[in-house]
């Protein structure tokens, strides 16, 4: 039940030009509910000297103040254009529900190589393709540019799934660090799902997630909210 979320929280970008430009370093805190359960995630990315980002996400699931289970994800990517360009991806769940999988993309050979658990495979890149993580830098360049209908596609497992989102609307919402503009977003899913995804941003400061709600089938309830954030080194103050 973690991974939409994981995948969602990463909308946690940079842009306050109309193009989108290199982001820059973040570090991000959320409080979280799983179906009532109490979880901790961390967000973070780092610049290296030779020009490499790296984004690392945390989360634990705690109950009676033990851990239960935890997901880390890690992405490396350069940024070329206005776009990143991914090179490794891994996802890796302990606990409850363990299991794994990576993403190591050869942008020279046009390929892109993934392990699940214990299989793997080799998938062409004959158009754009992004990580879980990385992914989300492309949906905050569609947003600084004005886009409200938005798509890409993404090595999700081993295959290639095109993520789709929409702007429903713009308001102001009240969070723990204080009030935001944000944009409201969805992500439309298939028809039928018995899943729905809905997240703010904030489109003043960097379009940085503000909150998540996902309603999962059988209406359990998984919530993001943001509790602490620094950007490029400072706390974020609306």
């Amino acid at each position: 039940m973690f991974r939409a979320v994981l995948t969602l929280l990463f909308i946690t970008i940079y842009s306050t030009a109309v193009q989108a430009q290199a982001p820059g370093e973040f570090l991000l805190r959320y409080s979280a509910s799983f179906g009532g359960l109490k979880a901790e995630s961390t967000r973070r990315l780092d610049l290296s000297e030779d020009g490499i980002y790296s984004m690392v996400s945390r989360t634990e699931l705690r109950v009676l103040g033990a851990e239960i289970s935890s997901i880390d994800e890690y992405s490396t990517f350069r940024w070329k254009g206005n776009l990143p360009e991914p090179l490794s991806y891994r996802y890796e769940q302990s606990g409850i529900g363990s299991r794994k999988r990576s993403v190591d993309f050869d942008n020279e050979n046009s390929t892109a190589t993934y392990q699940v658990d214990d299989h793997g495979g080799t998938l062409a890149m004959d158009r754009p393709l992004y990580d879980d993580l990385s992914s989300f830098l492309v949906l905050r360049e569609q947003l600084a540019n004005g886009t409200e209908d938005i798509s890409f596609d993404v090595v999700d497992k081993d295959t290639i799934k095109q993520y789709h989102y929409h702007v429903v609307d713009r308001e102001r919402l009240q969070t723990e660090i204080g009030m935001f503009n944000a944009v409201h977003v969805e992500r439309i899913r298939d028809e039928g799902s018995a899943r729905s995804t809905d997240f703010w941003l904030a489109d003043s400061h960097d379009y940085i997630l503000l909150k998540l709600v996902q309603i999962e089938p059988g209406e359990r309830e998984i919530r993001l909210d943001i509790t602490e954030a620094w950007i490029k080194g400072e706390v974020l103050i609306p």
